[in-house]
């Protein structure tokens, strides 16, 4: 039975990318290190030397008390995490974070401002659902969404996304202050 991919965990190494300075408030649903088979075999660690760019990507990583990696790449924060599945499981990963608070407001001469949401599908992947929830400050007020299917508004300033992620997926809202 351990041949069989059938009866094998399935084992997800996940990175999510966020804008940079975003805030881990919450990781659920991962797993500590999956135990995994070596994919290369080194004969001595004489015959390594560190690449100066990957060790110092390396060198800022930092893990947060919810066993979460997080990282900064490509001008972007990153949060990675083990997801194991057993066969005939379904896994549900859940991050919640803050936005920096350099997002852009609305004011002045700009009346209104837009906040967009990219969900990346990974290929070969068909059974991937999602739900993402945007939360305004209660001064803000959600003027137009994006997409039209999928959106629930649960007040002016707080809205759900949910649909199976079938393709990649934008999710986005115009806003103004109240």
């Amino acid at each position: 039975p351990d041949e069989n991919p059938a009866y094998r965990d399935n084992v997800v190494w996940q990175r999510v990318l966020v804008p940079l300075g975003a805030e881990l408030l919450e990781a659920n649903g991962f797993s500590a290190e999956a135990k995994r088979e070596p994919s290369l075999t080194v004969r001595s660690a004489d015959q390594l030397e560190a690449n100066p760019l990957l060790a110092e990507w390396q060198r800022v990583q930092r893990l947060s008390a919810s066993g979460t990696i997080v990282g900064q790449e490509a001008g972007l924060t990153y949060f990675a995490n083990w997801l194991v599945t057993k066969p005939g499981q379904t896994t549900i990963g859940l991050y919640r974070y803050r936005l920096p608070s350099v997002e852009r407001l609305p004011g002045g001469l700009n009346l209104f401002e837009s906040y967009a949401l990219q969900l990346v599908k990974q290929p070969g992947d068909m059974r991937t659902t999602v739900r993402a929830e945007l939360v305004l400050p209660q001064n803000m007020r959600m003027v137009t969404v994006q997409p039209e299917s999928g959106i629930t508004r649960e007040t002016d300033h707080q809205l759900v996304y949910r649909g199976a992620l079938t393709r990649d997926t934008v999710i986005g809202a115009t806003y103004e202050h109240q």
